[in-house]
């Protein structure tokens, strides 16, 4: 099946796959080469003048009715047949089983998600599964992109702290060197479209 990506002079190409692009060190957006990161003043106009679109309810009563945090039993996070298990943890951090293999996507455990524990936004709900609730069969870690809201300092180091180099990291390429200076060595950079085949 042919692909559309970009080529060099904004055409399109049919034959290959977006490729990630570099450009003086940093990566570029590939599928619109005209794009341009938005100033500080756009930024900042965009956090006091942004609606809040929560819509969340006043009291904690009406939250729990209406967004509960379903907390697995011990006994059944990790399932005993083959096929697909899914749970969500909260944003974007699940935990999922296929068949024997089973690994955590973006796991943020913290309370908020930022450049300190007391800046950055706070989390509406609890997470639905803590670190020492996971099982000890847990082998990976998939990491989207780096924002602090999908990788966060210290759900990393409590999961280091309980697995070790035990648990891979999987990341994209250029953020394995993070995971290094955390002192975190099973890392397993990908750019995009490469592939690995996690044994088991």
């Amino acid at each position: 099946m042919a692909t559309s990506s970009l080529t060099a002079d904004n055409s399109l190409s049919d034959d290959e796959l977006v490729k990630s692009r570099i450009e003086n060190g940093c990566y570029v957006n590939s599928f619109n080469l005209e794009f341009k990161m938005p100033g500080f003043t756009t930024i900042l106009r965009w956090m006091v003048t942004a609606p809040n679109n929560t819509h969340l309810p006043a009291n904690i009563e009406e939250l729990n009715a209406s967004l509960p945090v379903l907390k697995p039993n011990p006994d059944e996070i990790w399932k005993t047949t083959p096929g697909l298990r899914f749970i969500w943890i909260g944003h974007a951090s699940c935990l999922v089983q296929m068949d024997d293999f089973m690994f955590l996507t973006d796991p943020v455990f913290s309370n908020r998600c930022g450049i300190t524990s007391n800046i950055g936004p706070i989390r509406y709900r609890p997470p639905a599964l803590t670190v020492s609730d996971l099982p000890d069969k847990l082998q990976a870690v998939v990491i989207s992109h780096n924002h602090y809201d999908h990788l966060d300092y210290p759900s990393v180091k409590s999961l280091h702290k309980r697995y070790g180099n035990a648990l891979t990291w999987f990341c994209g390429q250029g953020v394995g060197q993070w995971f290094r200076d955390s002192q975190i060595e099973n890392v397993v950079e990908l750019d995009w479209w490469q592939e690995w085949k996690h044994p088991v």
